[in-house]
């Protein structure tokens, strides 16, 4: 009797740690932000996890320091710094903003990268919505 209590103990113990070790290798859900300066090129992965339902890349963009983003929150809040860069005004920089959610974005995709297009984002930093597995690119870029 004691044996057969002990045998199911353990049984029921390593059944656990079994679904403890399933549980914790599931991959969170996760989107990708890339910052773009000519060659250099830096990428951050985000958690949705880290995020409340209903966050925007604006949320991300403020509350990660990874990311150094200095915003105007005047009205609507744009990016006038990321990842350390601010742009140069005298030659018409700006900071980009790229996305594969089409319902966010403006005309045709600009371009193509492993058969994901990307679109010239049509809204601002505080509507796009946090969507797993998005890419999300700003470049500095210029008008001129």
């Amino acid at each position: 009797m004691k044996k057969t209590l002990i045998r199911a103990i353990s049984c029921f113990l390593l059944l656990a740690t079994l679904m403890l070790c399933v549980i914790s290798c599931t991959p969170s859900a996760t989107l990708t932000i890339r910052f773009e300066n000519g060659d250099d090129v830096q990428t951050y992965r985000v958690k949705l996890a880290d995020y409340k339902e209903g966050a925007t890349l604006y949320d991300v963009l403020k509350n990660d320091s990874r990311f150094q983003a200095e915003m105007d929150e005047t009205t609507t809040p744009f990016l006038t710094s990321l990842c350390g860069v601010t742009p140069d005004a005298e030659k018409f920089e700006y900071i980009s903003v790229y996305t594969s959610i089409t319902d966010k974005s403006f005309g045709d995709a600009v371009f193509e990268e492993e058969s994901v297009s990307y679109y010239y984002a049509a809204v601002g930093i505080a509507e796009l919505p946090l969507v797993e597995d998005t890419v999300y690119i700003f470049r500095l870029e210029s008008w001129s």
